[in-house]
């Protein structure tokens, strides 16, 4: 099936330390799928850990990575921040 470069996929990732629970095996999971016309949100919800400098490793990386900070709020809200913030027609959140 070949793909239309008009779908774009946006997936949603809460972020709230996540440093040691595979945050990493997570992301490269994503960019390294075969279906590239996708935006990765990840949303900071006020990690206290080193993930939030690893999300931005990969922001810097990938310009399909974006990183958006609400700090101190739930995984819910952030996921219906997410839902406000994609740009795209579908979304998956992880």
């Amino acid at each position: 099936m070949k793909e239309k470069s008009n779908i774009i996929i946006s997936i949603i990732i809460p972020i709230y330390n996540l440093e040691n629970r595979n945050l990493r095996r997570c992301i490269d999971s994503i960019i390294k799928q075969t279906y590239k016309n996708f935006e990765l949100l990840l949303i900071n919800d006020g990690s206290t850990d080193n993930s939030i400098n690893i999300c931005k490793e990969y922001a810097e990386l990938d310009e399909r990575i974006k990183l958006i900070h609400k700090e101190e709020w739930w995984s819910q809200f952030c996921t219906k921040f997410g839902h406000r913030t994609f740009t795209r027609r579908i979304y998956c959140i992880h």
